[in-house]
């Protein structure tokens, strides 16, 4: 069955994903993501638009994940971004070949497997876009000290 596990990213995706949910100013409480959930949903978005598939890093020392309750809870919208991107990505494929990945394979762990890495590969380069695009231009924005007042 698909997205009924726990997910772990790890190795330098894992210190990239926590960098995304560190609060980074405390005054306002700012992060750019506030789970790993919700880098895990648009991340493989990201890594399609942007053709952008990377390795996992296995590392056990080094590693993040997303608690099976929290995934289960996202699950549709989970499937939802998955069909999307079988389809898409089919495109040497019949419309049929297409609609059996997309939606026919659900209970099938095996003949899924490929396309599930295939998947979890733009999770990742999603993840590095992501980091890449937000803390590479950090320093092209100037965060300024807000202003304080002083009491009357």
């Amino acid at each position: 069955m698909m997205f009924d596990r726990e997910y772990y990213f790890y190795g330098k995706h894992a210190d990239m994903v926590r960098k995304l949910m560190a609060n980074w100013n405390d005054e306002i409480g700012a992060s750019v993501f506030e789970r790993n959930l919700d880098v895990y949903e648009i991340a493989p978005i990201i890594g399609w638009i942007y053709n952008r598939k990377a390795a996992e890093e296995r590392d056990e020392n080094n590693k993040t994940r997303i608690f099976r309750d929290k995934i289960h809870d996202d699950r549709q919208q989970l499937l939802f971004n998955y069909r999307n991107l079988m389809l898409l990505i089919g495109e040497n494929l019949d419309c049929e070949e297409r609609m059996e990945i997309a939606f026919r394979m659900d209970d099938k762990d095996v003949e899924r497997k490929k396309y599930d890495e295939l998947y979890n590969s733009y999770v990742l380069g999603g993840v590095e876009i992501l980091y890449e695009t937000i803390f590479n231009n950090l320093s092209l924005i100037h965060i300024s000290e807000p202003t304080r007042r002083t009491p009357i």
